[in-house]
């Protein structure tokens, strides 16, 4: 099975290189609203695997708590090893699902609507984050 996974275009080191670094969306930013984040490295337990630590958030309508308005806020996560192929990499934890494709120097992400609070998608364009 190895075998046919590193024939089918499994990691080997050299390829796992490109994906390393702190990732973010490519959704406009402000005070408010914060990106949506990737962080990947080697993992330290599954040889030949990338970590991924993702960050997701869906930014709803102002909402009154407590007497004071608050933005309402869903967030969600992936926290996973997986091994890439060619250039994509699909990473499981807990009925989520998130794929990511590597094109250009960019990371294209999408889910399966199963990771995290109502609306949160990891889906869209990740740029390597500067600084």
């Amino acid at each position: 099975m190895f075998a046919l996974m590193f024939f089918a275009g499994a990691s080997t080191p050299e390829n796992l290189t490109p994906w390393v670094g702190t990732w973010t969306s490519t959704q406009p930013a402000s005070k408010d609203f914060r990106p949506d984040r990737l962080v990947i490295w080697k993992s330290r337990t599954m040889p030949g695997a990338l970590h991924v630590l993702g960050s997701a958030y869906w930014y709803g309508p102002m909402v009154e708590y407590d007497g004071k308005p608050v933005r309402d806020v869903h967030f969600g996560k992936i926290d996973a090893d997986g091994v890439p192929a060619r250039d994509a990499l699909v990473l499981h934890e807990q009925g989520c699902e998130v794929t990511l494709t590597m094109a250009d120097g960019e990371i294209h992400t999408s889910d399966n609507v199963l990771c995290g609070g109502m609306n949160v998608r990891f889906r869209g364009t990740f740029v390597r984050h500067k600084g």
